[in-house]
């Protein structure tokens, strides 16, 4: 078994047009070295064409790069099903099924290639070795 893995469900506040809507989103991966997305261990100069701000949390790339391009849950139940069947296909994990609770709603307007271009210019940067990170659904 690697490292971390396990299948995460990422909750999070809906937003459209950047208002919350009152209603939740879950996206379901699996992924290992999950702490990858952890906020506040740098930043780096926003390049996406539809940048909102500046500078972007590395915690937040690679939450894009696990979670990005799936289907998104309206309800936890779903999300869990969907959790159970990738468990089921995958296999004993060493986490088994995790839910993560964000309280900001998850940054859909970043493409993942956009998310792994910033990711290199950070790690270039700062001389870090890339992360290692393995995912699929």
């Amino acid at each position: 078994m690697k490292a971390n893995n396990g299948i995460y469900i990422l909750h999070t506040p809906e937003c459209c047009n950047g208002f919350f809507t009152g209603n939740n989103e879950f996206r379901v991966a699996y992924a290992s070295e999950i702490n990858n997305i952890e906020r506040g261990v740098g930043a780096v100069k926003n390049t996406s064409k539809k940048a909102y701000s500046n500078e972007i949390d590395i915690g937040e790339l690679y939450e894009i790069l696990i979670f990005g391009d799936l289907e998104v849950f309206p309800c936890k139940d779903y999300a869990m099903r969907r959790a159970e069947e990738l468990h089921k296909k995958l296999g004993p994990t060493e986490y088994g099924i995790v839910t993560i609770t964000r309280h900001y709603p998850f940054c859909d307007n970043i493409t993942k290639e956009e998310a792994l271009g910033m990711l290199e210019i950070y790690h270039t940067n700062n001389k870090n070795p890339r992360a290692t990170l393995e995912t699929s659904v």
